[in-house]
């Protein structure tokens, strides 16, 4: 797989497109695709889940602006995901 490849592959992850998209794009079976996300390795894997971090993360630095700036909604978003992410930690600090 090239690089250029799966740049384009982390584009589509951080875009929001489906698995599908992935197979599409670099014209594979699905099901060859779908493996590596079964799998949680490999390099399609990698490039797309690092590209759906940073699109969330792009996502969420828009939504943080707009709480710095007092948008009630944007506020509880922001706290909603405070709350997500202390519950998910809770399962690693209780341990």
């Amino acid at each position: 797989m090239s690089d250029e490849q799966l740049e384009q592959v982390k584009e589509l992850g951080i875009l929001g497109f489906p698995i599908s998209s992935v197979a599409q794009l670099l014209e594979l079976p699905e099901k060859e695709v779908n493996q590596q996300f079964v799998n949680k390795s490999g390099e399609l894997y990698t490039a797309y889940t690092s590209g759906r971090i940073q699109g969330l993360v792009d996502v969420r630095r828009t939504i943080r602006k707009s709480a710095i700036n007092a948008s009630s909604p944007a506020l509880e978003k922001m706290i909603d995901f405070f709350k997500q992410s202390e519950y998910e930690n809770m399962e690693i600090w209780d341990d």
